[in-house]
C-alpha cells in the first residue's frame, strides 16, 4: 500500500480504506485473531534538541533497539518522518534509517510517513524505495507528501508553490517505474 497527498486533500473514503487496511494487517504469527484489538506502532522523528541529555548517535541506537524489541513483541509498524534543516536534527533521511530498521527486524513494517516527494529526484526515490522494499522483504509502506515547509524547498532549490505540479509528475512516474515501464 502506498498513499499520496494530492494538493493536500484526501477523501473520507480514501482515509477509511487506509484505516481498514491497517486494522487488518497480519501480525508475525499470521492474521490477527481479533481485529478489534489495537494495532501497535512506534513513531520516530528522532529530534535531539540542545537540552537533551543524549547524543544523536545514542538516540538513533536506542530507537533501533526499540524497533527490534517491538518486532519481537509483534508490533505492526514503525512510522518514520522526514524533515530537513531542523536545528534539532529532525530525521532528514528516513530511507537510510528504514534500512537500518529492516536489518534489525523481521516482521515490523516500515512506514515512511511522510516522504516529502517534491524534494526527491523521482528516479532516485523510485530506486531507493524499491531497494528498501527488497531488503526488508516487502515491508515498506511509503506515504508521499507534497511538503509544507518553505525553508526545506529553498534548501533543495525548489519552490513551495511548485509542489502540486511536482506531485502530479512524481506520483505517476513512481507508478510507472514500479510497474516496469
Amino acid at each position: 500500500m502506498w498513499s499520496s497527498t494530492h494538493r493536500g486533500s484526501a477523501s473520507k473514503s480514501d482515509i477509511g480504506a487506509s484505516v481498514a487496511q491497517w486494522a487488518t494487517l497480519p501480525t508475525p504469527g499470521g492474521p490477527r485473531e481479533d481485529p478489534r484489538l489495537p494495532v501497535l506502532t512506534l513513531r520516530y522523528d528522532l529530534r535531539c534538541p540542545p537540552f537533551a541529555k543524549t547524543s544523536p548517535a545514542e538516540l538513533y541506537a536506542t530507537a533501533l533497539e526499540q524497533c527490534a524489541w517491538a518486532d519481537r513483541l509483534g508490533f505492526a509498524a514503525v512510522i518514520l518522518s522526514e524533515h530537513h534543516g531542523s536545528p534539532d536534527g529532525y530525521l532528514p533521511s528516513p530511507l537510510v534509517f528504514g534500512a537500518a530498521v529492516a536489518a534489525r527486524t523481521r516482521n515490523l513494517r516500515i512506514q515512511l510517513a511522510a516522504l516529502i516527494a517534491p524534494l526527491h529526484d523521482p528516479v532516485r526515490l523510485a530506486e531507493d524505495l524499491a531497494v528498501l522494499d527488497l531488503v526488508s522483504g516487502g515491508r515498506v509502506i511509503p506515504v508521499l507528501s507534497g511538503g509544507y515547509v518553505e525553508s526545506e524547498f529553498r534548501t533543495f532549490g525548489r519552490k513551495l508553490s511548485d509542489r502540486a505540479r511536482l506531485m502530479e509528475e512524481i506520483v505517476p512516474f513512481l507508478e510507472r517505474a514500479w510497474s516496469g515501464e
